[in-house]
């Protein structure tokens, strides 16, 4: 695959030997682009300071020992994926040298705009960090679902409210393990396609394998 996605809770409990061997673990995949958010369990590890209530300094020291994937945390990145001489996407942007040759059209490329958000299970102080996240994304990464999608009745409304501002292509979250599932949009959103990509089941054990989607 061109991009591995990981919505938040890749430790149990935050654990730190947790962070390092996932890390080895994603070191180990194929995927040309790696990108992951934190959830709830990075957020309360046993190394994580009490002072830190929002784990803002969690949240650094992670991405330090995360070497083989891109953390976002409340941030973007712009990650170029070859697409050769296959149709070029819609809605995201399309570099193609000079030329209409065969060796220009397998060069061509598409730049896909990902946003990660960070954790937080404070909705009542209106997640102003939403906010950031640019007009142009295409894909959003949240580890808690939009409300009404895949989310067993405890999505997020300020979140659904800024992918209804944003109109990304695709929406990966996880946090509700028994909503795993891939969901079309509603609506306004009828173009972007919303995936709950938790893995575990009620328990934490594997429950759900990995959700492949094609753009």
């Amino acid at each position: 695959g061109d991009i591995l996605i990981h919505a938040g809770d890749f430790t149990y409990s935050g654990r730190r030997d947790d962070v390092v061997e996932v890390n080895k673990w994603l070191g180990t995949l194929p995927h040309t682009h790696k990108v992951a958010v934190l959830g709830n369990h990075e957020k309360d590890g046993d190394w994580a300071d009490a002072k830190d209530s929002c784990g803002t300094q969690m949240g650094v020291r992670i991405k330090e020992l995360l070497t083989n994937c891109t953390l976002l945390i409340n941030e973007s990145v712009v990650l170029p994926i070859h697409v050769g001489n296959k149709m070029k996407r819609q809605g995201c942007h399309v570099d193609t040298p000079s030329g209409t040759n065969d060796a220009a059209d397998k060069s061509a490329s598409v730049h896909v705009h990902v946003h990660g958000t960070d954790f937080w299970d404070n909705p009542k102080q209106g997640l102003p960090h939403l906010k950031t996240i640019p007009r142009h994304t295409h894909v959003l990464i949240t580890h808690n679902p939009a409300k009404g999608y895949l989310d067993n009745n405890a999505g997020c409304p300020s979140i659904l409210k800024h992918i209804k501002r944003v109109q990304p292509r695709l929406v990966v979250c996880g946090h509700i393990h028994e909503a795993h599932g891939v969901m079309s949009g509603k609506g306004s959103l009828k173009d972007t396609l919303f995936v709950n990509a938790a893995n575990c089941d009620n328990g934490y054990e594997i429950g759900f394998g990995p959700v492949v989607v094609d753009m």
